[in-house]
């Protein structure tokens, strides 16, 4: 630990970059948040494709300050689209925040081209770990809850739209953008109402 903190920035980031990619272990906030662990002291966190998607096209994210502490479940980061649409979304562990993804203040499309990959929002240093955990979805169980929750949108909108690719019924990107104002908010509140607090699993 004493190793870590000793590294600069730069260091850090690089160091959590190759734990990220070799690491399979996601899991996943019912706000739509998601988590990979690369052991005991380092995590990273980023928003699901369905929820930078949802936003519509991204104009901004704004991001915690690195050394800001968070828990479980509190607003970590807020989606803002072109067209000032705003979605706050829940941290899906407590932590210290030791590093943000510089490359979205340029490029926050990033978020939805490679939401679990170049598009990553935090690293962070984790606290109580295990308790954080327990109370995530593991990937197996997060595939039939993202499943239902795709199925709760393409049931709500029009699909002439164009919000369902022809291959595979997947949500095209910045599918939020097609959604007048009411269904956003309305779809917004039943989704992303968990965003507030995970369920205790403890």
């Amino acid at each position: 630990m004493e190793e870590y903190e000793s590294w600069t920035a730069s260091e850090r980031i690089a160091a959590a970059a190759r734990a990220a990619e070799a690491s399979g272990d996601f899991y996943y906030h019912p706000g739509h948040t998601w988590v990979s662990v690369h052991g005991k002291a380092l995590a990273t966190a980023g928003a699901t494709d369905l929820a930078a998607n949802f936003v519509g096209q991204l104009a901004s994210i704004e991001l915690p300050p690195q050394g800001a502490r968070l828990q479980q479940g509190q607003p970590a980061w807020t989606l803002v689209s072109h067209k000032g649409r705003r979605l706050s979304q829940a941290m899906p562990i407590a932590g210290k925040v030791v590093a943000v993804n510089r490359d979205l203040q340029h490029d926050p499309a990033l978020a939805q081209r490679s939401p679990q990959g170049a598009g990553w929002l935090l690293r962070i240093r984790p606290t109580r770990l295990g308790k954080s955990i327990r109370n995530l979805l593991t990937p197996t169980a997060a595939k039939s809850w993202l499943d239902s929750t795709r199925a709760q949108i393409t049931g709500r909108v029009d699909p002439t739209l164009g919000l369902v690719a022809q291959d595979g019924g997947e949500l095209s990107t910045g599918f939020g953008d097609h959604l007048s104002d009411s269904d956003w908010n309305t779809l917004r509140d039943e989704l992303f109402a968990a965003a507030a607090a995970p369920p205790d699993r403890s």
